[in-house]
């Protein structure tokens, strides 16, 4: 009788330790679920890939657990069956490999120690923007990978381990086999290389997006990422102005096309505040949003205050310009015009194409000028849509078959449809 109800205490204890071993199996995993959900998005998995990915790691490393020699290794060693998964999921989907590293900001260029916030966007540095003023995800991306391969091997590991991946600083230590203080001194040294990249090797390539840089001048025409969008041949550039009464704004404009018509491609006018920002593609997108929706009041009210003199000025769309000193050929010759006279004082009011104001305000359009970084804009062509007199603006990309077309009425610029098309390259 005793030793079967020692049997039967065994067998307890015997299922008690399996349940608890089970248990911290479970846990193991739960806790190790959202940093693999970071490392599959820093690796180029798409949004509606991650659960897919995470959850094929998480089964092969339960049916593998057996093999894990080292229990206190099973985070480093989960990683990199995640990598190999998501290695995988992004050579079945031809998916860029490029990280999609969250968006730094930019005090990286100011001397400031703390990365964190800046690779990471804290919540500090970010809290202030809205969507039109975040730089280029891909563009950003392409150049914070550009450095981090230009770093040595040991000192790129340390970036990723410790703030893209967000280890703990003694985890992070225990797994490069560092005391705390060589992890700090590596973090130094990479904080002061990336930065000596960026103003060397990269240079080029991030004051192409406007990023501040050591050593330049604040004021000046500067070379940009964004393509112009009338010739699709020049980058454009820009510069900050600030005008007597304190307003800061945005002017770009194309170096071919300038020669030609003499106009600035985009001009702020004063209408959208930039004071907080200083980089050329968040200033370009708050820009043609902010002018966008002024002129779209404008032309439904039909009227608006000139800013000279405050007087109220009638607004309508206009046809297309003859009077420019451009080719009859160029695209700014075949564009309808949203603008005005002030009777009062003379000051031109307005001045903008309507594709300003249809472009910017269509989240279709927006999505297509996205995808498509090298669009053209086509000129406008006077149309008849259902019994109503309209515009068909078009909007076409250089690098593919790429196409969409939207309908807009004449008078209120209001969308009445669009269509898309594209074809691969073959």
């Amino acid at each position: 009788m005793l030793e079967m109800d020692a049997l039967k205490i065994d067998e307890e204890r015997s299922d008690r330790s399996g349940n608890l071993i089970m248990l911290d199996r479970e846990q193991l995993f739960a806790g190790a679920r959202p940093r693999l959900l970071r490392l599959a998005r820093l690796r180029g998995v798409a949004p509606d890939g991650l659960e897919d990915v995470v959850q094929e790691t998480l089964l092969l490393a339960w049916r593998l657990l057996d093999r894990l020699q080292t229990p206190e290794h099973f985070q480093r060693w989960v990683e990199e069956i995640c990598r190999n998964v998501c290695y995988r999921y992004l050579r079945t989907s031809h998916r860029d490999t490029a990280w999609h590293i969250p968006l730094f900001t930019l005090p990286l260029f100011d001397g400031s120690d703390d990365v964190e916030e800046m690779l990471m966007g804290g919540n500090t540095a970010t809290e202030f923007l809205d969507p039109a003023e975040i730089l280029s995800q891909a563009e950003v991306t392409t150049l914070l990978r550009q450095a981090l391969n230009l770093l040595p091997e040991n000192t790129r590991e340390v970036v990723e381990l410790y703030y893209l991946l967000e280890v703990p600083q003694r985890e992070a230590a225990v797994r490069l086999g560092l005391s705390i203080s060589a992890l700090e001194t590596r973090l130094h040294r990479a904080r002061h290389q990336l930065r000596q990249i960026l103003n060397g090797d990269l240079r080029t390539e991030a004051a192409a997006m406007g990023l501040p840089l050591d050593n330049e001048p604040a004021t000046g025409w500067r070379a940009t990422s964004l393509w112009c969008y009338y010739c699709g041949r020049q980058h454009l550039h820009g510069t900050f102005e600030t005008s007597p009464d304190g307003l800061r704004s945005l002017r770009m404009r194309c170096p071919e096309c300038s020669r030609y018509a003499g106009f600035d491609t985009v001009n702020g006018k004063g209408l959208v505040a930039l004071e907080r920002v200083s980089s050329f593609v968040p200033a370009f997108k708050r820009t043609m949003q902010g002018v966008s929706s002024y002129l779209m009041q404008a032309v439904t009210h039909g009227s608006t205050a000139c800013r000279n003199c405050g007087q109220v000025v009638p607004v309508g769309v206009g046809s297309p310009k003859a009077s420019l000193g451009a080719s009859p050929d160029h695209i700014i010759q075949r564009q309808f015009w949203v603008s005005s006279i002030c009777p009062a004082c003379g000051e031109k009011v307005a001045g903008y194409s309507a594709d300003d104001v249809v472009f910017w305000s269509s989240p279709v359009v927006l999505q297509f000028i996205q995808q498509h970084p090298r669009w053209l804009n086509e000129p406008d062509v006077p149309i008849e849509y259902q019994d109503q007199p309209a515009i068909l603006f078009r909007l076409s990309d250089r690098m593919s078959s790429a196409r969409l077309d939207v309908i807009a009425h004449r008078e209120t610029l209001r969308i009445l449809a669009s269509f898309q098309e594209y074809t691969y390259p073959s």
